[in-house]
C-alpha cells in the first residue's frame, strides 16, 4: 500500500499546544458556589495563561471567592483554598 509519513508542520506543532481546553463556567457561578460537575466544561478559549485550571477535577467541590460568568476561565485566585 506504499509508505506514508505523518509529519506535522510549524504551524501545526505550535497550533497544538495553543489548542488546550482550560475549565470553564458552563453557566454564572454566584460567590460562595461549591463547584460541581455539572457547574463546568472544558473549552478551547484561545487562554493559556499560567493561572488557568485544565482539569475538572482540581476545582470540583471547591467554593468560589467572587462571581464567575458564563465561559469565563476559571483560575485558582477565584476559588476559595
Amino acid at each position: 500500500m506504499g509508505k506514508y509519513s505523518f509529519k506535522l508542520t510549524k504551524q501545526e506543532k505550535l497550533y497544538a499546544k495553543k489548542a488546550l481546553k482550560v475549565v470553564v463556567a458552563k453557566k454564572t457561578l454566584k460567590k460562595g458556589k461549591i463547584i460541581n460537575n455539572q457547574d463546568i466544561v472544558l473549552k478551547r478559549t484561545g487562554s493559556t495563561s499560567l493561572h488557568c485550571i485544565y482539569s475538572m477535577n482540581e476545582i470540583v467541590g471547591k467554593k468560589t471567592n467572587r462571581e464567575i460568568l458564563v465561559d469565563q476561565p476559571i483560575i485558582n485566585k477565584y476559588l476559595k483554598r
